[in-house]
C-alpha cells in the first residue's frame, strides 16, 4: 500500500479525534515540537497524541508515524483556516513579517503561522512561500536574471 495513503489515512484519524475532543491546538503543538526535534522525548504526551502513537506501533506502522505526523499538521492548520508560509530573508527584517502577515490577511481572508529563516546566499532580499506561491524578491533571484539575460543577447549576436 502507498506510504502516502497510509499516513494521510492515520492523520485524518487523529485529526477528527482532535477535533472531537477540543485539543487540536495542544496536539499540533506538541507535534511540531516532536517533529523538530525527535531527540528529545517530551515527558508528558497529549492524551489522544499517545493514543494515536499506542495505535501505530500496535499495527506496525512505526515507519509512516513521521509522515502521518507531517500530514496531521498540515490537515490541522487547512481545517483551522490557517495558511502555513516560510520566510527566507538575507540578513534579519524586523518588521517584515508582520507586513507579510497583514497582507496575506488582506489578500486571502486567512491567518498565517511563519517560520523564518536566514539564508546569507539570498544576498539582499527575501523570499516568501505560503501554500504554491512563491514570492522571489531576493538580489541572487535578479542578479540570475541579468545573467540569463546577457547569455541570451550574447549568443544572439555570436
Amino acid at each position: 500500500m502507498n506510504s502516502g495513503i497510509i499516513s494521510s489515512r492515520y492523520a485524518t484519524a487523529l485529526l477528527k479525534r482532535v477535533t472531537e475532543t477540543g485539543r487540536g491546538q495542544q496536539v499540533c503543538d506538541q507535534v511540531e515540537q516532536l517533529l523538530e526535534n525527535p531527540e528529545v522525548l517530551i515527558q508528558k504526551l497529549e492524551p489522544d497524541l499517545k493514543s494515536f502513537v499506542e495505535v501505530i506501533s500496535k499495527n506496525g506502522r512505526q515507519e509512516y508515524l513521521k509522515l502521518a505526523l507531517n500530514s496531521f499538521v498540515r490537515k490541522y492548520y487547512e481545517s483551522a483556516g490557517i495558511k502555513m508560509a516560510l520566510l527566507t530573508t538575507a540578513s534579519p527584517a524586523p518588521g517584515l513579517e508582520e507586513k507579510l502577515s497583514a497582507l496575506i490577511h488582506e489578500k486571502m481572508g486567512c491567518s498565517v503561522k511563519m517560520k523564518t529563516k536566514v539564508d546569507p546566499n539570498l544576498i539582499g532580499g527575501f523570499t516568501f512561500v505560503v501554500d504554491d506561491l512563491l514570492l522571489d524578491a531576493s538580489v541572487s533571484r535578479q542578479i540570475d536574471l541579468i545573467r540569463r539575460e546577457l547569455i541570451e543577447k550574447t549568443n544572439r549576436i555570436v
